[in-house]
């Protein structure tokens, strides 16, 4: 998962690797009051080695910070269960709702403020608060409604939240029953 942060104006048209591996947009791209964008980008049922990440944008970029973060555990098809963005300018930051479909969905949560993000929502665990910007994680483990919230000074902010399904293991073998042997012969 690639939470991106970069000027308002530009948008990111791409996300590339050098291994192959496809990546998809987590809803629409973001804008803080003060002028930050961001936009969220995901790769599933990934190639591992090392790799190089391209990241193309259209637009002026001055700058543009990235907070890659890596799960496993996640289904390999169709992985994005449910998501919600929103930005506002009062906090706290709120991605706004989503209702999830299945049990143990990882809700991923991406803070941008124009201030800073000082604290995970309720059940959620800090995994990277780099700078201002905060990026959190639970597991939720029955469906329902959902979203990712942070603390935050200043008064402007964006916030992402992703759903992501639990990989699910195939069925376990069955033995077979009511089996006879046939021995042939002439």
């Amino acid at each position: 998962i690639f939470p991106f942060d970069f000027p308002f104006g530009a948008t990111v048209s791409s996300v590339t690797d050098t291994l192959g591996n496809t990546y998809a947009k987590i809803g629409s791209q973001l804008s803080t009051p003060g002028g930050d964008a961001n936009q969220t980008w995901y790769a599933y049922n990934v190639t591992s080695g090392p790799d190089l990440v391209t990241v193309a944008f259209t637009g002026n970029v001055a700058y543009a910070d990235s907070w890659p973060s890596e799960y496993t555990g996640i289904a390999t098809v169709s992985p994005l269960d449910v998501q919600a963005g929103a930005a506002g300018s009062a906090g706290p930051a709120n991605s706004g709702n989503a209702t999830t479909t299945v049990a143990n969905d990882l809700i991923w949560g991406f803070c941008i403020p124009d201030g800073a993000c000082t604290a995970a929502g309720s059940g959620f665990t800090v995994r990277s608060l780099a700078g201002s910007a905060l990026l959190e994680d639970l597991i939720q483990s029955s469906p329902g409604v959902t979203n990712a919230t942070a603390t935050i000074t200043g008064s402007g902010w964006s916030m992402q939240m992703a759903a992501f399904k639990p990989f699910s293991a195939p069925p376990s073998p069955i033995a077979p029953t009511n089996l006879s042997i046939f021995f042939g012969g002439p």
